[in-house]
Formats: C-alpha cells, structure tokens, sequence
C-alpha cells in the first residue's frame, strides 16, 4: 500500500538525501509517450485500443463474490471489463470521474463499431 502521496513521497525522498540518509534523491521525470505497451510479455501497438484500455479497475464483483472484509478489491483492466461491468459502472458508481466516464463511454462506443461483445470480465493475477 502506497502510504505516502507520489509528490509528497518525492520532497520526502528529495529531503532525506539532503541529509545523507540515502544516495536516492527523487526528481520528477518527464513521461514519454509510448508507442508499444507491453502486457504480460505481448506488445501491442497503443492505436490498437481505445484510449482507456489499460486503466485498472478495482471491482468487488457481482453481488460482491470478490468481496472480504479488510481485503482488497480484485484488479481488472477497463478495456476487458464486460459490456454489462462498464454498463454498470456508469450506472452506478457516481463518484467516477467525468474524464473516466467518458473513457467507458468510449471503449463501449469501439467495441459496437467493430460488432465486439464482452460477455466476461477478465481479472488481472
């Protein structure tokens, strides 16, 4: 579990380098845009996948068969979340993000253009 903030844990990093504590001193880095994703040892062009694909979902399941009490919920991928998940999803989970809503709305509108159903979520290991 990540305790402390990405920009909290940089400066808390940056300041125990300072002090000697460590030869680690944490600076910002510059993301590059990547042109091949690789997932489990595949390689996929990024321009194969809608955009939200590869965002991780935490989900307790249907009639919560994933949940445990103080456990964590199971990790699933958007893009391979079924119809009826990402559904669900806008239909019921209102404190998702309008920017996250619209990367659903998306992978939805993809999969009807290409005639694609997901009938099964696909959990991560």
């Amino acid at each position: 579990m990540n305790l402390l903030h990405n920009t909290t844990r940089r400066a808390f990093l940056g300041i125990l380098g300072c002090f000697g504590a460590g030869v680690y001193v944490a600076k910002p880095v510059k993301a590059k845009p990547a042109v091949l994703l690789d997932l489990d040892g595949y390689k996929l062009p990024s321009e194969m996948k809608p955009p939200g694909y590869f965002i991780r979902w935490g989900t307790w399941g249907k009639k919560l068969q994933y949940y445990k009490p103080g456990g964590e919920p199971k990790w699933v991928l958007l893009g391979e979340c079924s119809d009826d998940h990402l559904r669900a999803i806008l239909a019921t989970q209102y404190q998702v993000s309008e920017e996250l809503r619209g990367y659903i709305r998306g992978i939805l509108e993809w999969r009807k253009e290409r005639n694609i159903t997901v009938s099964e979520t696909k959990i991560l290991k």
